[in-house]
């Protein structure tokens, strides 16, 4: 981005984020241990400059996810509160060295005592909705100046309803446009494809095989946003709908044990493809 739009963004007041904390603040009072509204909750309170609320929503989210022994989704985290100087990260920090040391100790006392033995490792992914990462996605249209100020609160505010409705759709910042018909909807995708270096695909023009639904688990598919349509050879054709997760793409190779090839889609095709999936693994 250049030094002048850098510029143009750094003018920009920050009342849009204080609405998307102050959302996801309102979620987390019902919900005070969902992981996605509290990921949320932490991006908003940065990008609103609101630091102390920041660090208290992650200091509660490291010790859910210490709790649910997801070490891959703790890791980014743990290494925010080794660079944060308030001396509660640092407390808290000490005080996960110090377990982690006691933990390999244990296991390599285990593993010393177990019989020797190859076991398959289970691939490690996260299954659960990340609306901060869509946040973060409508965070660059915004400061590529796609959208506006006050698009980019609209998107926040849609992506927190639909998290809190009870559907069980997709939740992406691509169906949060999508359904405001977005006067820019083809520049954004445009944008998007080549900005992540993604090629767009258009999934009406496919016919989904039945054996594809036994690739990505339902729920993956849909509280990631991605999905096997197609192969080339051995290879997989995954349509997705936040094309800067790498996180996104690493599960769905984790998950699928093969190599994949990304395309964007629009929202509307994801989910039609998505229905005639089930369809058609429903009926073979």
């Amino acid at each position: 981005m250049t030094d002048k739009n850098k510029s143009k963004i750094h003018e920009i007041d920050t009342s849009a984020e204080h609405d998307a904390l102050w959302a996801f603040e309102r979620m987390l009072e019902i919900m005070p241990d969902d992981r996605s509204a509290l990921e949320a909750a932490i991006f908003a309170g940065q990008a609103a400059g609101e630091r102390e609320k920041a660090l208290v929503y992650r200091l509660r989210l490291v010790d859910i996810l210490l709790e649910e022994g997801d070490e891959s989704s703790l890791k980014e985290h743990v290494a925010a509160l080794r660079e944060d100087p308030d001396p509660r990260a640092s407390e808290w920090i000490e005080k996960y060295d110090l377990g982690s040391s006691s933990k390999k100790t244990a296991q390599a006392e285990e593993a010393a005592e177990a019989p020797l033995q190859e076991k398959a490792a289970a691939p490690i992914y996260t299954e659960t909705k990340n609306i901060a990462e869509e946040i973060d996605l409508a965070w660059k249209l915004l400061e590529n100046e796609e959208i506006t100020r006050e698009e980019y609160a609209e998107m926040v505010r849609n992506l927190t309803e639909m998290l809190a409705s009870e559907d069980g759709g997709t939740v992406t910042a691509l169906h949060s446009l999508e359904a405001s018909n977005h006067r820019k909807l083809e520049q954004i995708l445009s944008f998007l494809s080549q900005s992540s270096r993604t090629p767009y695909i258009s999934l009406s023009s496919f016919t989904i095989r039945p054996e594809m639904a036994s690739i990505l688990p339902d729920d993956f598919i849909t509280n990631r946003g991605a999905i096997a349509f197609d192969t080339i050879g051995r290879e997989l054709m995954i349509a997705i709908l936040n094309p800067f997760s790498r996180s996104l793409r690493t599960d769905v190779k984790n998950v699928s044990g093969a190599h994949c090839h990304f395309y964007l889609t629009r929202a509307s095709e994801f989910d039609d493809a998505h229905q005639r999936l089930r369809t058609s693994a429903s009926q073979s």
